[in-house]
């Protein structure tokens, strides 16, 4: 039960952290608002994928 709250934990701070990086390079110019929407979306998306393999479905 621990290491399955501490895997959760893990996983929001690393997707908080991209969210961090992306929205940077948006403000830098570096991105388009574009490319931002669509890197945002793959993030979630692969973290709904990690979260039912490595978890499970059920919180």
């Amino acid at each position: 039960m621990v290491n399955e709250t501490l895997l959760k934990r893990k996983h929001i701070i690393e997707e908080v952290i991209l969210f961090i990086v992306f929205a940077l390079l948006l403000y830098t110019g570096r991105l388009n608002y574009e490319s931002t929407g669509l890197i945002v979306e793959l993030i979630l998306g692969f973290s709904l994928f990690l979260d039912g393999r490595n978890l499970g479905w059920r919180y």
